[in-house]
């Protein structure tokens, strides 16, 4: 399990959708899978963070697009 932190370098607003693609990678023995919980998005200045529930595991190529939760 792991957290990380991806930075904008221009302002985002309200997000309404985010997208999550992986790409298998063609090295023998190494797997890419991954599980993903949900995505958080705190645009700065804003008191208040996105929570984009996801629950999918990622398996080769892959995307998803989610919307935020309620």
């Amino acid at each position: 399990s792991g957290e990380y932190k991806v930075q904008s370098l221009i302002p985002l607003g309200h997000v309404f959708l985010v997208c999550l693609e992986t790409v298998k990678w063609n090295i023998p023995h190494l797997r890419n899978n991954w599980f993903c919980s949900y995505v958080k998005v705190t645009p700065p200045g804003w008191k208040t963070t996105q929570i984009f529930p996801c629950y999918h595991w990622f398996v080769g190529n892959d995307k998803v697009e989610i919307c935020e939760g309620t």
